[in-house]
């Protein structure tokens, strides 16, 4: 803008008005008219490079989080397979209560930047919220059931967790290639 010199260009105009000079009034006013086309396809370009910078930031975000489900996911795999070894009476069933608890807070903090995420996207949807919902509630119930010392109800409880989390990395997946 400053290399375009729209201030002095005005005033130019201005005096030649004054003076009545209006050819060179006229050609300042068209260079200003230039300049100003000139400035505003400046600013779309900054426009679209600057949605276009948010769009790939959105999307490192998704693929984050996507990361992070499938990462709670294996987790809860694993502290099935160690469940479904246990007795009912087994003293580490308590040690997997706690990791299952562990993995409930690592859903509500994928859960919360999902939230965030939901304010830049409409790529987050309800299905997907439903889908952390039931893994979180499945997660909840799985550790009630190994509190009161239920492992078969604990292991059952904790693949239905599995699966909602795999069915809302799956449908982000989808959203996100959709945005692609």
């Amino acid at each position: 803008m400053s290399e375009q010199q729209n201030q002095e260009l005005s005033e130019q105009t201005s005096e030649q008005l004054k003076q009545q000079q209006k050819m060179q009034a006229m050609q300042n006013q068209q260079q200003m008219s230039k300049n100003m086309q000139s400035m505003q396809e400046q600013m779309m370009s900054m426009q679209q490079q600057m949605q276009q910078q948010a769009q790939i930031e959105t999307m490192y975000e998704m693929m984050k989080a996507i990361h992070n489900l499938i990462s709670l996911s294996k987790d809860q795999e694993a502290l099935k397979e160690s469940t479904s070894r246990l007795s009912a009476t087994s003293p580490q069933m308590r040690e997997n209560a706690q990791k299952q608890n562990d993995l409930q807070r690592g859903l509500d903090k994928v859960l919360q930047q999902l939230s965030e995420l939901s304010q830049k996207t409409f790529a987050i949807t309800p299905e997907m919220g439903k889908a952390l919902g039931k893994a979180r509630g499945e997660m909840h119930q799985s550790i009630s059931a190994m509190q009161n010392r239920n492992s078969s109800m604990a292991v059952q409880k904790q693949g239905g967790a599995m699966k909602s989390l795999n069915e809302a990395a799956s449908l982000m997946k989808g959203n996100m290639e959709q945005m692609m």
